[in-house]
């Protein structure tokens, strides 16, 4: 049986708030699919969101091995998380 993909969605007034920052936000989930991103994200990765959704992030954003050092991460320190690991 096939996985399903588990979206979550954001909600109306999420979307614009999101949508009018100026950085780039990407939502992948822990088998790295694409759950959501901002028009910023759009407008840097040149893709449409209708595209990406339920696909690999690592068609945007490099190799398997990199994404699942970030999710690793992810997991271990809720919150922002950036491709750069933190300092000291």
């Amino acid at each position: 049986m096939a996985a399903q993909l588990q979206t979550m969605p954001v909600a109306d007034t999420d979307r614009v708030i999101v949508d009018a920052l100026s950085t780039a936000v990407l939502l992948i989930d822990a088998s790295l699919r694409v759950l959501d991103l901002n028009a910023a994200a759009e407008a840097l990765l040149e893709v449409s969101r209708k595209q990406v959704i339920g696909g690999p992030a690592s068609a945007l954003l490099g190799t398997a091995a990199a994404l699942g050092g970030l999710a690793e991460r992810a997991r271990g320190s809720p919150g922002t998380l950036t491709a750069a690991p933190p300092p000291g």
